[in-house]
């Protein structure tokens, strides 16, 4: 069943594998230069209504940080919903980011908690919940990772769903309806 307004799923890489791209200076400004001019496009859709994420550290944080920022400087009838995977998430996370991470999660329209405590496996629990309840996913992963991609791949077809993937090493975009 086809929904009538696009609502996109952003995943992302962890922390460790931006730190190597942040390391290349102009690769990752390249990057930052193509997920805001994504988003852009995206944001201004006026198919697009929805963006939902986990906000985990990483290019998830990035992407909705991203568009927090849209949202206050342009704002127009578009939402951001995050699902995280247990109350308190960023008290389990570095110090640096805890602050960044309790304001973005205080920016975004909704936020739902998978469960209250921490388990193993709830982390990607929110990934497989952000791709079910979208009709288009954002990935930005790096396609050398092919177990990950693989099941990307696999729950996305499974889904029927549109993917969009940003290969974190060639920042190639590769897209699969």
């Amino acid at each position: 069943m086809k929904k009538k307004f696009n609502t996109y799923g952003i995943l992302g890489v962890d922390q460790k594998d931006l730190i190597e791209i942040y390391k290349q200076g102009n690769k990752y400004d390249e990057l930052m230069d193509i997920l805001i001019d994504l988003f852009l496009e995206y944001y201004f859709d006026s198919q697009t209504k929805f963006f939902l994420t986990n906000c985990e550290v990483g290019t998830s944080m990035l992407c909705a940080e991203i568009i927090a920022k849209f949202m206050r400087y342009w704002p127009r009838d578009v939402y951001l919903y995050s699902i995280l995977p247990f109350e308190n998430r960023e008290k389990k996370l570095p110090v640096k980011y805890r602050k960044r991470y309790k304001k973005l999660v205080k920016s975004c329209n909704i936020t739902a908690y998978l469960r209250k405590d921490y388990k193993k496996g709830c982390v990607f629990r929110t990934e497989t919940l952000v791709i079910r309840e979208c009709n288009v996913i954002f990935a930005i992963c790096n396609l050398k990772n092919t177990s990950r991609l693989a099941m990307l791949i696999n729950v996305v077809f499974e889904k029927d769903k549109r993917l969009i993937i940003l290969d974190i090493d060639t920042l190639n975009i590769i897209t699969f309806y």
